[in-house]
C-alpha cells in the first residue's frame, strides 16, 4: 500500500497500531520523499486475510493524518 500522510510524530506508530488491531502484520516500510510536510509510505504486509486488510485500510482511510491512498497492490 502506498499512502501520503502528514510528516508529524506518532503518524506511522498510529497506522502501524492500526493494522496490528486488524490481524495485519508488517513485513516492510519504506518512507520515500517528503513533500509539502507529508511523507509518502509504502507498507508491505505479510500473509494476510482479505478481510482484515479492508477494515485496516477503511480504518487508516479515516485517520485525520492521512492525506490519500494512492496505491494497493494484491500480490499472490
Amino acid at each position: 500500500m502506498r499512502l501520503l500522510v502528514d510528516d508529524k510524530p506518532g503518524v506511522l506508530a498510529r497506522i502501524a497500531d492500526t493494522l496490528g488491531k486488524n490481524q495485519v502484520s508488517i513485513a516492510q516500510v519504506i518512507q520515500k520523499n517528503k513533500v509539502n510536510d507529508m511523507a509518502e509510505l509504502v507498507v508491505i504486509t505479510d500473509l494476510v486475510l482479505e478481510q482484515n486488510f479492508a477494515d485496516a485500510l477503511v480504518e487508516i482511510k479515516g485517520m485525520e493524518h492521512t492525506r490519500e491512498i494512492s496505491t494497493v497492490i494484491r500480490v499472490y
